[in-house]
């Protein structure tokens, strides 16, 4: 049996907009599993670093967050991690894509509820 790391996510963008901590109410936080590797991407026309996010229970497909692409991860402790990238949004127009920069905030999961943070610590 393959063990895996359960995470509480929470979308720190919307709309490929930074969304302030104190408007962080405005976000839905959701519970799954995190896999990252390589694939090729068809919009950026090479292999790129992809982050997938599963949510657990399974969530409509709207729901479900889209991959990121060209992924990397900015922060990591022993229980947190920021992970930036692309997100693209297919069917935006006929034969177009939307393309976002995408951040998502990521923490072990601890209670019943999936529950967001807005990331690392302020700076003192």
């Amino acid at each position: 049996m393959e063990k895996v790391l359960i995470w509480d996510m929470m979308r720190a963008r919307q709309g490929g907009k930074t969304v302030p901590r104190w408007q962080a109410g405005r976000l839905r936080a959701v519970r799954g599993i995190l896999r990252i590797g390589t694939l090729n991407s068809m919009s950026l026309c090479r292999p790129s670093l992809t982050a997938r996010f599963e949510c657990t229970p399974p969530l409509t497909e709207h729901d479900d967050p889209a991959p990121l692409e060209d992924a990397h991860v900015i922060f990591c402790d022993e229980n947190r991690m920021v992970i930036t990238g692309v997100e693209v949004v297919e069917g935006f127009a006929e034969n177009d894509e939307l393309r976002y920069g995408h951040t998502w905030v990521l923490h072990l999961y601890d209670g019943p509820e999936p529950v967001g943070t807005r990331g690392p610590p302020l700076p003192q």
